[in-house]
Formats: structure tokens, C-alpha cells, sequence
């Protein structure tokens, strides 16, 4: 088993996450209280993919715990369910427990309402179908080559360098391109094809965007 691994079944075993994921989710008409063990599991195993995300969240239900022990003289994990939800539906929203519950909660929430059973029930969109990759490559694609294709040392002539195809880069590639200069783009990512795109944010997200998306951008 690999550290990271380890961690992460850590994680997923850790009490007072469970205990979070209880108090957080009552049942509702649609929606019934999820399995805490297999919602930490999933946050678990999304963790691995997220740079210190296990980290961040193991401070933050230390954090948790704290505060309640301070204010019950008891262990979030151990206390009933009512009271954990007593303690947080009695939160003063913004202020520093509310705000602590809140991020902890983000990924929780996630693997919540994007999992297949949840979607189901909600009647949620269907996964996309679209084209299948077998269909003929258009004429544009011959200028896509991934680096695997490259020689070791490789010669690239252009008057423009553009280094990612986000929303900020492929819009300046574009309007570069149109005024008639030679561009070549740089991206981190590899080149999907339309059949990828199935709808599915779980499936979606972790191919699009590094570290799933939580990357932050300061500045």
C-alpha cells in the first residue's frame, strides 16, 4: 500500500467524518441519508487526485471537533445525532464554525448530489451521446499532436507562443491566428474528443482541469 493510499483509507475511516456526513444529509422525500461510510470513501478517493486536499481536511475536522468539544465537553463523533445537527443548524452564517462546516462540507456535497443513484432520483439530465471517436478526423486535427508523437528534440517555427488553450489562451490563439500570424499552442492536457464529453462532472472535471479543478488562481 502506497503512503498516499493509506492516507487516503485514513481518511475514510476517520469517525468524525462520518459523523458529518450524517448531520449534514437528513433524509428527504426524494433523497434518502446517504451511507457516510461509502460518502467518505468517495472523498476519500477524490482526495487522491487534489494536491494536500487530505491534509486541508483533516485540519479542518480537527478544527470541527475542537470547537464542539469546547461547547459540549464531547466528542463530535460520539455525540447523538441531534446534537451534531443542532450544533450546526445553530450556526451563526459567516461566522468561523459556519464558515469551517462550509468548506468541509464542499466536497461532500459533491459526491452527494453528482452520485448515479442521486441523479437518478432527482431526475437528473441523462449522460450525454455524442459523436462516437471513430468518426473521420476533421482536416484541423492534423495541426493536434501530442508530445508522445514528438521526437526528443523538436523545432517548432511561429511568430506567437501560447501557453494553454483555456479560456484566456485559445481566444488570444484565435485572434492572433485570424490576423494572420503562425501560432503555436502549448497545453498541459491532453486532446479529447467529442464522445468524452458525456455530461457526467465526475467523469469530466478530472480530465479537464488540474487537480480537479482546485487549483487557485490569486492575483
Amino acid at each position: 500500500m502506497t503512503e498516499s493510499t493509506f492516507a487516503s483509507t485514513k481518511l475514510a475511516q476517520d469517525k468524525r467524518l462520518h459523523a458529518l456526513c450524517e448531520a449534514l444529509f437528513p433524509p428527504g422525500r426524494i433523497l434518502t441519508g446517504p451511507d457516510s461510510a461509502h460518502l467518505a470513501a468517495t472523498v476519500a478517493q477524490y482526495s487522491l487526485s487534489v494536491p494536500a486536499m487530505e491534509q486541508c481536511l483533516q485540519a479542518l475536522l480537527l478544527a470541527l471537533d475542537t470547537r464542539f468539544r469546547a461547547r459540549h465537553f464531547q466528542s463530535f463523533a460520539l455525540a447523538p445525532l441531534k446534537k451534531r445537527q443542532s450544533f450546526i443548524n445553530g450556526l451563526k452564517p459567516g461566522s468561523p464554525t459556519a464558515n469551517l462546516i462550509h468548506l468541509i462540507s464542499l466536497p461532500l456535497r459533491a459526491a452527494y448530489l453528482l452520485s448515479d443513484e442521486n441523479q437518478t432520483k432527482m431526475q437528473a439530465r441523462h449522460p450525454l451521446h455524442g459523436p462516437t471517436s471513430n468518426e473521420a478526423p476533421q482536416r484541423w486535427q492534423q495541426q493536434v499532436t501530442s508530445v508522445d508523437d514528438l521526437e526528443s528534440v523538436t523545432d517548432l517555427e511561429a511568430d506567437v507562443v501560447v501557453i494553454g488553450t483555456g479560456a484566456g489562451g485559445a481566444a488570444a490563439a484565435y485572434e492572433l491566428a485570424s490576423s494572420g500570424l503562425a501560432v503555436v499552442i502549448l497545453e498541459e492536457g491532453h486532446y479529447h474528443q467529442r464522445d468524452e464529453f458525456t455530461g457526467k462532472l465526475t467523469e469530466v472535471i478530472p480530465k479537464l482541469y488540474r487537480a480537479s479543478g482546485a487549483t487557485a488562481a490569486v492575483g
